[in-house]
């Protein structure tokens, strides 16, 4: 099986420069020799097989063989909106969607918080969400954003089909309810809230939107960790993505 590495920059011609990080990886740890084969990635929807042609110290040269279009990106755009968490827990979190296949994971700020701003940072992050990708053969990994305040996330809201909020506080709709829906729909958000969970003035905010669905996720209380890698599992499911 050929390992997979990331370049920052487009792939123009027939040759691809290895550099940085990755080049660090394919040379002093996995010790690839010119004539092995591998697959690049640079954020768009192909996997480009290379031969490694010549090897530096900082930079790897690879001649591409052939491009075809991967199959593991996702198909329908989920995109989870998660308020700031504990910065262990949210590392947990951009691995384990990104393997689900949400495309975006959107951070925002919240009342009630446990954590400051700086703790998770946004560019760690996308490094997880990078070598998550490889792992899962995802050619375009899940994007990290940087911290939304609430009222910028109110606002992104709008740009989805359907928006999914769990909701600690709703006693009547569970998702199974509404998780039909989802078949008929392009894009999905997905609200998570931090360890504080929301405040009332928040929640009603929300809930101001039509386009949000406030569901249960089951008689127990979830860890936020585990209520946004559990949502998003069940509507990439159903989105059949």
């Amino acid at each position: 099986m050929c390992k997979r590495f990331f370049v920052d920059e487009s792939i123009q011609g027939q040759c691809v420069n290895i550099t940085g990080e990755e080049n660090n990886h394919l040379v002093n740890v996995l010790r690839m020799k010119v004539g092995d084969k591998i697959i690049v990635n640079c954020g768009d929807e192909y996997d480009y097989i290379c031969t490694i042609t010549e090897m530096e110290k900082r930079l790897t040269r690879c001649t591409i063989n052939d491009k075809v279009i991967n199959a593991f990106n996702p198909t329908k755009q989920i995109d989870v909106f998660q308020s700031l968490i504990k910065n262990d827990k949210m590392a947990i979190v951009t691995q384990k969607l990104n393997e689900i296949g949400v495309s975006n994971l959107k951070l925002f700020e919240t009342k009630f918080q446990t954590v400051k701003p700086s703790e998770n940072k946004q560019d760690k992050l996308q490094k997880i969400s990078n070598q998550s990708a490889k792992q899962c053969k995802r050619s375009i990994p899940m994007q990290v954003s940087s911290i939304l305040t609430f009222n910028e996330m109110l606002v992104q809201l709008n740009e989805y089909d359907i928006i999914l909020f769990a909701n600690e506080c709703e006693k009547t709709v569970v998702l199974q309810e509404v998780l039909d829906k989802l078949q008929s729909v392009s894009s999905v958000a997905i609200i998570i809230g931090s360890e504080g969970g929301f405040s009332a003035e928040e929640i009603d905010a929300i809930m101001n939107n039509s386009r949000v669905e406030s569901v249960s996720l089951g008689s127990r209380i979830l860890r936020a960790e585990t209520a946004s890698i559990v949502l998003s599992g069940f509507v990439s499911l159903y989105m059949n993505n």
